[in-house]
């Protein structure tokens, strides 16, 4: 319920990101509620009495009337109806073996610790990590107790020996500094779209959903292969698959036309996942060869995922005071390896 929450929540639609909790974390959670609450019944309690000492003659009398389970309960459900309204994916408890875990501990690899401590720990970070077993998207680590993650800023070594590709794993000392990078910037720079979208009378219209509903259709095309990687044509399928993040999205002019549109030019630049497959056909490329790093001449194919970067400019045709875009079209589409324009 606090700003930082409240931040992440509209955070979440503009980066676009999803939020994963572990259910360990969950149950920490909700038992250490309990744990506060009783303390903090014991302690009333005392001031209860004291305060009965030193005055007397006052109607002091402590009553018990906050049951310690029923509210921990109770919590535990206003957690879960709360991290719904992020359509949070609450992730269950990896499932491991026992001799894999009590190796690890007596190796004192990380999370665990000399004294034998860190047994959550490492659940949490199964849960990180079997996130990262699927997809190229980057994930962020928040954790307000990221130094039994880390050594000193970065992911400890045990961990980054855990994983395959480490360079997209990014770990925050709490939400507060998660906001600051990701999602305070991206607010700060919507807040500018809206006014302009208000002023010309378009406020409805919500690009970053937009923008992450349609960026597979909206980019879809033969010559993507030619801008990403610098591929012949028609060598190689590269096929989008989801909106990864938005850095700077503008509008650029809105012209008013008849019958009560209005065009409006977008520009934005993004990072979108990608498929690419390559066939054996593909491999007397050298574009291909140099890409897939195989000079062998041998060669049956292959499919990897990538998330990379772009520049897009869009034109929409938009009925005012409507969230209803009428018809779309891509201007221009820019990558590391080249540009084209739609006419």
């Amino acid at each position: 319920s606090g700003p930082s929450f409240h931040a992440l929540q509209d955070g979440l639609r503009v980066i676009p990101a999803n939020l994963h909790v572990p259910e360990v974390v969950l149950d920490e959670a909700v038992n250490r509620f309990r744990e506060d609450l009783a303390e903090v019944q014991i302690k009333r309690k005392k001031l209860a009495n004291e305060l009965s000492r030193l005055l007397p003659d006052e109607n002091n009398a402590y009553e018990d009337d906050v049951k310690v389970d029923s509210a921990a309960d109770e919590y535990a459900d206003r957690l879960k109806e709360r991290l719904q309204d992020f359509d949070a994916n609450i992730l269950p408890y990896p499932k491991l073996d026992h001799k894999r875990i009590v190796k690890r501990d007596l190796q004192r690899r990380r999370p665990f610790q000399r004294d034998g401590s860190g047994y959550r720990d490492y659940l949490i970070w199964e849960s990180v990590r079997g996130i990262m077993l699927w997809g190229s998207e980057r994930v962020a680590f928040i954790s307000n107790n990221s130094k039994d993650f880390c050594e000193g800023e970065e992911l400890a070594r045990d961990l980054k020996d855990d994983i395959l590709n480490p360079q997209r794993l990014e770990i925050f000392r709490g939400l507060k500094h998660f906001n600051e990078k990701h999602v305070l910037p991206r607010l700060t720079m919507f807040k500018g779209v809206e006014e302009k979208l208000k002023a010309n009378k378009l406020g409805n219209l919500d690009l970053p959903l937009w923008l992450r509903e349609s960026i597979v259709d909206l980019i879809y095309d033969d010559e993507l292969g030619f801008v990403l990687y610098g591929f012949p044509h028609g060598a190689g399928q590269i096929t989008p698959h989801e909106l990864v993040a938005i850095h700077e999205l503008k509008v650029d002019e809105v012209l008013e036309l008849s019958s009560n549109q209005r065009l409006a030019h977008i520009s934005a630049d993004i990072e979108v996942s990608f498929g690419v497959d390559i066939d054996d056909g593909d491999f007397v490329h050298e574009e291909i060869r140099s890409f897939w790093g195989d000079d062998s001449g041998r060669f049956a194919g292959g499919s990897s995922e990538f998330v990379e970067r772009l520049q897009l400019g869009i034109a929409l045709i938009v009925v005012p005071e409507s969230v209803g875009i009428v018809s779309q079209e891509l201007r221009y589409i820019e990558g590391n390896h080249g540009q084209i324009d739609f006419g």
